[in-house]
């Protein structure tokens, strides 16, 4: 769509950690279930990792890569998550945009892709300790402070079930966003649930970065 155009203005390649680096440390996860996940997903959450590192180098995965529940809920109800910051220059256009067209479009480009790639983890849908999928995205709040900027985030998590409906287009995006927990984060403060939209986005499929070479045997797909 045109709105979704001018999210990006440019993109600034990253150079922090490796791909094992991204992947949550077992011992983080918090219970037993989580641990066992984390290690009999650990080879599928490299592969992940290595993807995002070498094909995406605009986003960063934030805070890990792993298998998450619900933040307050005393249910060990265990998401496959990711969390990533994507990396764009200063835009007025998006600047400019309500915030929950903000969050509509970032959701779009980079969280619906996300999504797909945790949906798609060998084993992932068949197993019955994993009960969902979550996604958090955050970028640069337009008009904060450049050497200290706030982060807005946005993180959804939703089950198995509607998520393979949505994917498969068999789920309309405004019934599967209406029944995913979704929390939206300006820095630190919490929010609340914004209403958001979902629509199509190839960006992440077709851009390339100028002058950016990906390592010699791997390849993007």
């Amino acid at each position: 769509t045109a709105l979704a155009l001018v999210v990006v203005a440019g993109v600034v390649a990253l150079a922090h950690a490796g791909p094992a680096d991204y992947v949550m440390p077992i011992e983080k996860h918090t219970t037993p279930k989580g641990r066992a996940l984390a290690t009999k997903y650990r080879p599928q959450l490299l592969e992940f990792s290595d993807y995002i590192y070498h094909c995406l180098p605009y986003v960063e995965i934030r805070n890990g890569l792993g298998f998450k529940r619900v933040p307050k809920e005393p249910a060990d109800d265990r998401y496959a998550a990711v969390w990533i910051r994507a990396e764009q220059a200063p835009d007025a256009a998006f600047a400019a945009l309500p915030l929950e067209r903000q969050a509509s479009a970032m959701f779009s480009r980079y969280g619906v892709p996300m999504l797909s790639r945790l949906a798609a983890l060998p084993g992932i849908q068949s197993d019955p300790d994993v009960h969902g999928f979550s996604v958090a995205v955050e970028w640069v709040k337009p008009g904060s402070d450049p050497n200290r900027p706030t982060m807005e985030i946005l993180a959804m998590f939703a089950d198995k079930a509607s998520t393979r409906a949505f994917l498969s287009k068999t789920l309309p995006a405004v019934e599967y966003v209406k029944n995913m927990k979704l929390t939206f984060f300006d820095g630190d403060k919490e929010v609340g649930r914004l209403p958001i939209e979902v629509w199509d986005d190839n960006f992440l499929g077709s851009y390339k970065v100028p002058g950016y070479e990906i390592e010699k045997g791997k390849v993007c797909s």
